[in-house]
């Protein structure tokens, strides 16, 4: 998550380093010591990666935000799972439960 501009640095000489795409956090700046290692000026940094979560938007867009059927969707973090199914009184069609998966910020049908 890291991009840099350290390579052929030397002893005393700055580089910044920052967080790559998909990553959020504040940039650093570090100094190569007389060891050869980089070391940070003030703050190292720190990159978190971004959470795309699932969202009522994604859930309607994937057609499971209806009374028809129940899920446990809502609040889906990027990567996890989620299962929906037709609700007491409502018959399937086909399957009958569907699984998805949270993929930036958009449910996608696994079944």
């Amino acid at each position: 998550g890291v991009v840099h501009n350290c390579s052929g640095k030397t002893t005393d000489e700055f580089c910044d380093a920052s967080c790559g795409a998909g990553y959020a956090g504040e940039s650093a700046e570090y100094v190569c010591n007389t060891s050869g290692l980089f070391v940070a000026t003030s703050r190292s940094i720190a990159c978190r990666r971004f959470v795309d979560a699932c969202d009522n938007i994604s859930i309607d867009s994937a057609g499971i935000g209806s009374a028809a059927y129940t899920h446990n969707c809502t609040g889906a973090v990027n990567t996890s799972e989620c299962v929906a199914a037709c609700a007491g009184g409502y018959e399937p069609s086909a399957d009958a439960q569907w699984r998805y998966t949270c993929d930036s910020g958009n449910l996608v049908n696994l079944s």
